[in-house]
């Protein structure tokens, strides 16, 4: 596993001008979840709509947000169990 990674997060809201891909630290996985290391990711009408900052009274993110809801690739470490 790398030291680093690569993350789309929304800085802004807007169509596509507040989105960048950063490089960030890799997450350690908590309680009854996992790390994947992504080989494929789709962007889905959800994360569509909150870039786009539609669903803000909803969706309350705080900015950097990561986006991207749909992913596939392989499990590369467990959180404890509860």
């Amino acid at each position: 596993m790398n030291d680093r990674s690569r993350a789309l997060r929304l800085h802004g809201y807007g169509e596509r001008d507040g989105l960048r891909v950063d490089d960030v630290a890799p997450p350690s996985p908590q309680g009854g979840e996992v790390l994947v290391a992504v080989k494929a990711a789709g962007v889905n009408p959800l994360d569509h709509k909150l870039a786009a900052g539609w669903l803000r009274q909803g969706f309350a993110l705080t900015l950097p947000a990561t986006q991207g809801l749909e992913l596939a690739g392989e499990v590369v470490a467990l959180g404890p169990s509860a």
